[in-house]
């Protein structure tokens, strides 16, 4: 191949029960226009020699690097610069391809023509073994919706059933000083600039974990709110999609908020609370959000 079709890269940190499996669910795919790319973030655990066995066995097929830990933007960076592909999947360790999913894409492809983000659809396997299917609503039209949809949580992305356009990575970049959030800005971005359809049915079986790190008081303790900086990147945003800076501001303090929430970190949680509402008074009509901050404030109450 000069240049595969697609690039498969794999981050792994840790992941030496599963990561074979990953590698399994690609190298089972139909067609010859494909690679693997693992990049493996410093793991302590087996993972080297597991991934080492599938690239010594399929030398033409799976690439294999190492690199000190630097978190999973980092890593899919690391990724993009040694991978060859039109197109990029990042499959995390711990998911899988389903049977048939690059037949599927190459066939749209073939009908539909180039794109730069094609959204598919996955399905999620709980903790506890359960499974569904997500399937892919229709993109607004204009990128400005688009983007504006994707802030609201009104498109739902998963990175393991997400083809991505190389040349999308040639001004955009994931930000190795976000260690939780990394995709966000990314995949805002791209569909506030580049061309983007879907294809409704399962790329990818994605493993939902209750431990993520999106939910690690630490991790969001030490992101804060830079996510928002980088999202809204002047270099890279048209000025007339940061009339969403404030929205954005407050609806990250309100995850925050969450995070906190859950954590039992009380003073924390309404901090973050008490911000969303002085960017964004409205934010008052969240039920979900406001019954928990009532809560909070009824046993501070109770506690003095």
């Amino acid at each position: 191949m000069s240049q595969p079709l697609f690039s498969v890269v794999i981050p792994c940190y840790n992941y030496a029960h599963t990561v074979g499996r990953a590698i399994e669910s690609v190298l089972a795919q139909d067609g010859d226009d494909f690679e693997i790319v693992v990049v493996n973030d410093g793991s302590t655990d087996d993972s080297e020699p597991v991934i080492k066995y599938y690239s010594s066995r399929h030398p033409n097929l799976v690439h294999y690097e190492y690199q000190d830990n630097g978190g999973l933007a980092a890593t899919r960076n690391r990724g993009i610069r040694l991978s060859k592909g039109r197109y990029l999947i990042f499959l995390d360790a711990d998911d899988e391809m389903v049977d048939g999913a690059l037949s599927r894409v190459r066939k749209h492809l073939d009908e539909e023509g180039d794109v730069d983000l094609l959204i598919g659809g996955h399905i999620s396997v709980s903790d506890k073994g359960d499974e569904k299917i997500h399937h892919v609503k229709r993109l607004p039209h204009e990128p400005e919706q688009r983007f504006l949809a994707y802030l609201n949580k009104k498109i739902s992305i998963s990175n393991g059933a997400t083809l991505m356009h190389r040349r999308i990575f040639n001004a955009i970049k994931y930000c190795e000083d976000l260690r939780n959030v990394e995709d966000i800005p990314v995949f805002a971005q791209v569909l506030a600039l580049h061309d983007c359809r879907v294809i409704d049915t399962p790329i990818a079986r994605i493993c939902k974990h209750s431990d993520s790190l999106r939910y690690n008081t630490n991790i969001a303790r030490d992101v804060g709110l830079r996510v928002v900086d980088v999202l809204f990147d002047r270099k890279i945003l048209p000025s007339e999609l940061f009339k969403y800076r404030r929205m954005y501001y407050a609806k990250r303090c309100l995850s925050l908020f969450r995070i906190f929430y859950l954590g039992g970190e009380r003073e924390a949680a309404m901090h973050y609370y008490r911000r969303a509402l002085k960017v964004a008074p409205r934010m008052l009509l969240e039920w979900s959000y406001l019954k928990k901050y009532i809560r909070l404030v009824l046993r501070s109450s109770f506690s003095h």
